[in-house]
């Protein structure tokens, strides 16, 4: 199972053995999904959060270098969100434009 998630295996005596590679994903996602998550953002754009609710795009968040689960072929870019009173850091892969 390991050749299929390309994640890591187990060798008795030598312990945990990690081969995550980012260009392949840990799980496996279909193509289409991939591409609905691949969109990209610009200042501005209305969004929809993935606890649906509604903000505004105000900016990317590159100072942040720690975050959510690398995606290959996702919109992995961190987006500064304004949704109601609070501005919050999203990943692109968990936005949807309006």
């Amino acid at each position: 199972m390991k050749d299929q998630l390309n994640v890591y295996e187990y060798v008795l005596g030598q312990g945990l053995q990690t081969y995550f590679n980012p260009m392949k994903n840990p799980a496996p996602i279909h193509p289409d999904i991939l591409k609905q998550m691949n969109q990209s953002f610009e200042v501005g754009d209305l969004v929809e959060t993935s606890n649906r609710l509604v903000g505004i795009v105000k900016g990317v968040a590159s100072q942040y270098e720690e975050g959510p689960m690398y995606i290959s072929g996702a919109n992995n870019t961190q987006y500064i969100v304004h949704v109601a009173d609070t501005e919050k850091v999203l990943v692109g892969y968990s936005l949807k434009k309006i």
